[in-house]
């Protein structure tokens, strides 16, 4: 029997459905968790340079994020969403079938990416994929930073939120204000690991003290700098304001994530750091997807949207990550660095990124306004 009108209706609404749930679909959860173990044992076999696989570990990040952005294309084809599509008919994950399925999903994401490994070994040295991946840690963290602010601009255009910018002097006094008030308890906690301030020495206690007014003085700044531009903005400014404070406090956690890096601080990276930056990653990433999909749709891009845009973000997961890892054992090579200072480098780089085009990124509640 032919397909009625009603059937390709409904099929139509399905299918965009999925576009716009790509993120909560069921065939997401595998790439997401593969992406969080490989991340964490190859850095491990390449910290201990660990047989084969710590020798080439620059390789396989390299060769699993390309084959996730292969991935982004084959999943527009009938074949490729045959073959990575997870069909679980509502049956949920906590079934044995679904994680025969999710299995089957991911397996040719490994066999695409032994074969390209073999095809990077084979035209490049270890050490010039070393010094690559090496040199996309600036990009990525750039990229973070770009991420962050679309995917935020992107929240708030999609909230109901009407009404002027609060932009007096009084109001930007609170926005700072509350921005101590959050992180005063994040200070005791991270950097004096929950105990009394009065047991630590002075050095310890200046440099929190100088974090506090460091993070004040950019929300003020900030604050004073975009105050024109929220204002012009007429019933969007509301929106500008919540957004503005959002990006405040995210570059405040950056800061405070390089700040506990401080050699002086701690000596080492601890299980709770490790757990940060795998967080920190998976938000980057969904931010990135949600922009993507926002682009793909808007343009008419079928490559950047639903599923596709998550390999996509998984492909920028498998980058940014292999960035670290690489930079941090050739670092440890050659100027006995550590991951404790690459990633303090990075929360450095992403907030500063973030300052940089914050106030002209401000300006696109404007242009939503005028869509």
């Amino acid at each position: 029997m032919g397909e009625t009108t009603f059937d390709a209706n409904n099929n139509y609404e399905t299918e965009d459905a999925n576009k716009n749930n790509a993120i909560s679909n069921p065939s997401t959860l595998p790439h997401f968790i593969l992406l969080l173990l490989n991340a964490s044992i190859l850095y491990l076999f390449m910290k201990s340079n660990y047989g084969i696989i710590g020798a080439k570990g620059s390789s396989i990040f390299l060769s699993m994020a390309i084959s996730y952005c292969i991935a982004a294309y084959i999943y527009t084809t009938k074949f490729g969403i045959k073959i990575l599509k997870i069909e679980d008919n509502g049956m949920g994950i906590l079934t044995t079938k679904y994680w025969f399925l999710a299995v089957k999903a991911v397996m040719p994401m490994v066999f695409m990416s032994l074969i390209l490994t073999g095809i990077i070994n084979i035209i490049f040295t270890e050490s010039e994929i070393d010094y690559f991946m090496s040199s996309l840690f600036i990009v990525m963290s750039i990229g973070q930073g770009i991420s962050i602010i679309t995917g935020g601009i992107i929240y708030y255009d999609s909230k109901g939120i009407n009404g002027t910018s609060n932009n007096s002097e009084n109001y930007r006094i609170i926005r700072v204000v509350s921005i101590i008030v959050i992180f005063i308890p994040l200070i005791w906690w991270f950097g004096y690991g929950a105990e009394n301030t009065l047991n630590k020495s002075l050095v310890i206690n200046l440099l929190w003290i100088l974090y506090a007014i460091t993070i004040a003085l950019i929300a003020y700044l900030l604050d004073r700098f975009t105050s024109n531009t929220r204002n012009n903005l007429g019933l969007n400014g509301a929106k500008a304001d919540k957004f503005l404070l959002l990006m405040i406090i995210t570059i405040s956690w950056h800061l405070l994530s390089a700040w506990r890096r401080n050699p002086i601080l701690v000596e080492s990276t601890d299980l709770l750091m490790l757990f940060e930056e795998g967080i920190l990653m998976l938000v980057t990433i969904l931010l990135t997807v949600t922009a993507l999909i926002k682009k793909g749709k808007k343009r008419g891009w079928i490559i950047f949207e639903g599923q596709s845009a998550i390999f996509w973000g998984v492909a920028f997961g498998y980058a940014y990550s292999g960035s670290i890892s690489s930079l941090t054992i050739l670092s440890e090579k050659l100027t006995e660095s550590s991951l404790l200072q690459t990633t303090a480098v990075g929360h450095l780089l992403t907030a500063f990124i973030i300052i940089i085009i914050l106030p002209s990124s401000i300006k696109k509640f404007m242009i939503y306004e005028e869509e």
